[in-house]
């Protein structure tokens, strides 16, 4: 368990922060760009010095009231920068070996750590030969071998195109599932925080404004200022059954339902897939559709709409086996339909992201 309490004066406002969190899987700090998220996790690591108390596994980092604070090296943190940080005069071999020096007793092996991130091919190379992604993972790599308890990723995503971000992802997910490491991930980017986090604290203006499963805070991000009203959505999760190199298509199940999403995957049967699915993409029918270029249909019933005479749009959730989607259509629309809660519905799905 991380429990922190905390109070740091900013620029513009007071970063104010009551947290416990589990010492589990992944933990995204979700908002704008100077909402305080790197703030926060500079407190964590010890690099910033505010007021309050910070615990981690029962044991205290930081207690102002009785003038505690543990330094950074001695608290089992491990954190990547968004610059990386990497030695320039030393190439990779002697970045990771600089970790293991530092910290010889890590029960973590040089050779486990470049088998998870895929490191072996770059360790002769030098540090300003490597792409952005690389030398991310090189920098996690590293961190790793100081033997955290906890690691704590600083925007990892933010300076990577959108090929790297995605290469990304999946060395992120697999040290997660491998070591059984607690993250913290900070980003800005929802879909980053989609494809990889199992909670979520959302912060705006320094303050915790939502926190909670993944899946309940993004179908909550267009309502508390996180996205755009236009890009919320609904979080959902589907199986893999198989690819169709034939069309390029993967095929996945949801709920019993089939749903084709573009491209093709490496992932075996039953593997769990996360899908986010914008409210914008969805369209409803009250009855099945035929011969539509739509082919992603789930049948579902009405769990609640939500309109106002502000907006000129209805927020119909659709409850699909055990899970919520989420449409957006315009309110003279909704009423065309007779749209009721409780009524049975078609939705049709226009675009699917596919996240993981």
């Amino acid at each position: 368990m991380l429990e922190l309490n905390l109070k740091q004066p900013l620029a513009d406002f007071d970063l104010e922060v009551n947290l416990q969190l589990e010492a589990l899987g992944i933990t995204a700090l979700l908002g704008p760009s100077g909402s305080g998220k790197t703030t926060l996790l500079n407190c964590i690591a010890g690099f910033s010095h505010p007021q309050g108390q910070i615990t981690f596994n029962h044991t205290p980092w930081l207690d102002t009231d009785n003038k505690l604070a543990v330094p950074p090296h001695l608290r089992s943190v491990g954190m990547v920068f968004q610059d990386t940080r990497l030695f320039p005069h030393l190439n990779v071999n002697g970045n990771i070996d600089y970790a293991i020096k530092r910290n010889p007793q890590s029960t973590l092996s040089k050779t486990e750590v470049c088998q998870i991130l895929d490191i072996f091919p770059l360790l002769h190379r030098q540090t300003q030969d490597l792409s952005g992604g690389e030398k991310q993972r090189v920098a996690i790599a590293r961190a790793l071998l100081a033997k955290p308890a906890l690691l704590l990723l600083d925007e990892p995503f933010s300076a990577l195109d959108n090929t790297a971000r995605r290469e990304m992802i999946p060395y992120i997910d697999r040290l997660n599932k491998t070591l059984k490491l607690p993250v913290i991930l900070v980003s800005h980017i929802q879909e980053d925080v989609v494809q990889l986090a199992n909670y979520v604290v959302a912060m705006e203006r320094g303050r915790v404004v939502d926190q909670g499963r993944i899946s309940d805070v993004i179908a909550h991000a267009g309502e508390i200022g996180m996205v755009e009203r236009r890009d919320s959505g609904a979080l959902l999760t589907a199986t893999f059954k198989q690819n169709n190199p034939d069309y390029q298509l993967t095929t996945l199940d949801l709920e019993g339902f089939t749903v084709h999403v573009p491209g093709t995957s490496p992932l075996q049967t039953g593997d769990e897939v996360r899908l986010m699915i914008k409210a914008k993409d969805v369209s409803l029918a009250i009855h099945p559709p035929h011969n539509v270029s739509i082919q992603n249909v789930l049948r579902g019933d009405i769990a609640r709409i939500t309109a106002t005479d502000q907006s000129p749009f209805a927020e119909v959730v659709v409850q699909i086996g055990a899970q919520q989607l989420h449409a957006r259509v315009t309110r003279m629309a909704a009423a065309d339909l007779g749209l009721t809660p409780g009524q049975p519905i078609f939705a049709l799905v226009k675009s699917v992201s596919f996240d993981r």
